[in-house]
């Protein structure tokens, strides 16, 4: 496949030294692809780390949800069932805080991975338009995460204290001062405004961009990761195989730049 010259977007020969037309050199592009890729394992190894707090997430609501009676859910499910659980009870109040706040630090770690990953898209977008949407993608997902994290933990430093407030018996109830209740309504705006910035970039973003990745390196792995992404929104436990998928997608790649199986002014079309 010939070579797009990240200067003047002219096409060359494949294995070309220098642009033919603006004799912009080429060779620095195997480089920039492995810088790429050395973000592109931060970001895996740190999204696995997110996985891993997401499955305890997930066996902390199958407990809760076992223990307590109420109907078991699995992902974004049980973010709305969560979310929308009468607290009237103090053991569902206490489940319902402890949710949000690890889904807060969820957010956090999330944002911090993002961060690589769209330096990696950056990187590639040099010499490779492709990547172009992806890059765009993240930084509208760093965003949305910011955005959210703001929310919902307004939502959370507000709804906290409700935990010594309930009483033990089912039918109590407690109420919140008006301004308590305006800054949990503000502060769930702001929540999900950053929600809808979040699904956005994470669509054109992560989802495009592993397709981009899989498409450019010839790595079936990056497919393979996400179709397990979009598995774990019914199933959370499938992120940890989703990120495993990354790093070895990303480690076959750079083996196959450094043993030059995989020619290194290779783009995508």
């Amino acid at each position: 496949m010939p070579t797009r010259c990240p200067s003047c977007a002219t096409y060359n020969l494949l294995g070309a030294s220098k642009c033919s037309k603006c004799q912009f050199s080429l060779e620095h592009i195997s480089l920039i692809e492995k810088k790429s890729l050395k973000d592109l394992r931060l970001f895996s190894i740190i999204f696995l780390i997110t996985a891993v707090i997401s499955t305890l997430d997930f066996v902390i609501n199958v407990l809760a949800t076992t223990l307590y009676g109420a109907s078991l859910n699995y992902g974004l499910t049980a973010v709305f069932t969560g979310l929308t659980t009468s607290f009237s009870t103090s053991n569902l109040t206490v489940f319902v805080l402890v949710f949000e706040a690890i889904l807060v630090a969820i957010l956090f770690v999330q944002c911090l991975s993002f961060i690589y990953l769209r330096s990696s898209f950056t990187k590639l977008r040099e010499f490779d338009f492709n990547f172009s949407t992806p890059a765009t993608g993240t930084s509208l997902l760093i965003v949305g995460i910011i955005l959210a994290i703001i929310g919902f933990g307004a939502v959370l430093a507000f709804l906290f204290p409700l935990i010594g407030s309930l009483g033990p018996s089912p039918t109590s109830q407690t109420t919140l001062p008006i301004a308590a209740l305006g800054a949990v309504a503000l502060g769930g705006f702001v929540g999900i405004i950053g929600g809808l910035l979040l699904v956005i970039g994470y669509v054109i973003g992560v989802l495009l961009g592993l397709h981009k990745l899989s498409r450019k390196f010839e790595e079936s792995y990056f497919d393979y990761a996400l179709v397990l992404i979009l598995v774990s929104l019914v199933f959370t436990p499938a992120e940890l195989i989703a990120a495993i998928l990354i790093i070895m997608g990303t480690r076959k790649s750079n083996q196959r730049i450094e043993d030059g199986s995989l020619d290194a002014f290779m783009a995508s079309p």
